[in-house]
């Protein structure tokens, strides 16, 4: 089953089997961004650091864990 999120088919991912529910994913539109950003202060003070960065309608932690960051690439 592929993800489709805001007019787009999200690039296949992996995740521990369990992690989440059968009703849950990690995809998350541009629409519920602006609404959890706006309700969830917690969350749009992690996005104003930085902390997490938008990939292919993810919030990735931005840690070299998880996205590999090289010293000349511009991200945006």
């Amino acid at each position: 089953m592929f993800t489709y999120v805001d007019g787009h088919y999200v690039r296949p991912h992996c995740f521990k089997s369990g992690y989440i529910r059968k009703d849950q994913t990690f995809s998350i539109s541009i629409k519920d961004t602006l609404v959890e950003s706006t309700l969830k202060s917690e969350f749009k003070k992690e996005l104003e650091r930085g902390n997490f960065l938008p990939v292919d309608s993810h919030f990735c932690f931005k840690h070299p864990n998880y996205i590999p960051i090289e010293k000349k690439v511009r991200l945006f």
